[in-house]
């Protein structure tokens, strides 16, 4: 069985997770630095490192393909209620960013990458994901609905993003 390592970019945060079949055989979620970047840059070559150090520890242990959410052309109105806010489009240039960083790592490791489209990854009720991916405070208040604030729904995202590599809906890139 394949071992997929699922990335969930991110400018503030990037979910891993290496899957084999539906077991989860290591995880981990890197946080951006809180520290404002030089000249107001968006995602520090620091945050970088540490993704890029994650992902060759994975490699290390064993992974035969990199999965990656991809990024969508931006809707000026997403994700506002009142539809007429205009989006601050940094986080997703960040993501981009992580996007690319870690598609040409994988190219220069030679192992193939795919990319995954972005939209409800993550978003199964808690009860649809290994245990150890739900946090207690999640727990708390019940398995049935959708993942809440905890940052293990970086890695929960992450393990449908492998879950989702080799399947018609992905692009192959390298």
């Amino acid at each position: 069985m394949k071992r997929v390592l699922g990335i969930d970019p991110g400018g503030a945060h990037t979910g891993l997770c290496v899957r084999v079949g539906q077991n989860v055989v290591g995880q981990a979620v890197v946080a951006a630095p809180d520290v404002q970047s030089p000249h107001g840059m968006l995602c520090s070559p620091a945050y970088l490192a540490v993704i890029r150090e994650q992902v060759l520890d994975a490699v290390e242990r064993g992974v035969d393909l990199i999965a990656v959410e991809g990024v969508r052309r931006p809707n000026p109105h997403m994700n506002r209620s009142n539809g007429k806010s205009i989006i601050d489009p940094g986080p997703l240039i960040a993501t981009g960013i992580v996007l690319g960083a870690v598609t040409e790592l994988a190219a220069f490791l030679a192992i193939p990458v795919e990319w995954v489209p972005p939209g409800k990854n993550g978003s199964n009720p808690l009860y649809a994901y290994p245990e150890h991916l739900v946090s207690v405070g999640e727990r708390r208040h019940g398995l049935s609905r959708v993942g809440g604030s905890s940052l293990l729904r970086h890695v929960r995202s992450a393990y449908d993003v492998a879950g989702m590599a080799s399947s018609v809906m992905v692009r192959h890139v390298v």
